[in-house]
């Protein structure tokens, strides 16, 4: 049960829709699921379990990828930190700094898609998931989600 009606739903919705595309990117975010490879021609040759490393000559491989518009958070500097201290006969201060995460935040197509996704770009830059999807919806009404990407080389 709700303590909303319907109408401040809807006016909600509206409202969180305008802001999430007002301060999504302009620039995709491909959502990169795994390759699909296709044989071509069949070749009574070929076996593919005496052909360690070798691939298939007769096969393509397909990529499978979606574009998506979301809303990119930088973390501040100052918030990646994790500070280590030493104990012992010369005690020390240790910082290390994560470089390269960001927040992404998406809408539910979007979250479909990832359940089988393996990697992201943007931008010609490459990113991992850190993080599984959560949701950060407003009152249950506008579905958003949430996941942490690390840049790869």
């Amino acid at each position: 049960m709700s303590l909303l009606d319907q109408t401040y739903k809807d006016e909600i919705n509206t409202a969180m829709g305008q802001i999430f595309d007002t301060f999504a990117n302009i620039a995709p975010f491909k959502f990169y699921k795994p390759n699909i490879e296709e044989i071509i021609i069949f070749d009574n040759d070929y076996n593919a379990d005496l052909q360690e490393g070798v691939n298939n000559p007769n096969a393509i491989l397909t990529e499978q990828y979606s574009e998506f518009r979301c809303r990119i958070i930088y973390p501040r500097r100052e918030s990646t930190w994790e500070n280590h201290i030493a104990g012992g006969a010369n005690v020390a201060v240790k910082g290390e700094q994560d470089v390269g995460i960001i927040y992404l935040q998406f809408l539910e197509e979007a979250n479909e898609y990832l359940k089988d996704s393996i990697r992201f770009t943007f931008m010609g830059d490459k990113y991992q998931k850190l993080t599984s999807p959560r949701k950060i919806g407003v009152l249950d009404t506008y579905n958003v989600y949430s996941i942490t990407l690390k840049k790869v080389n």
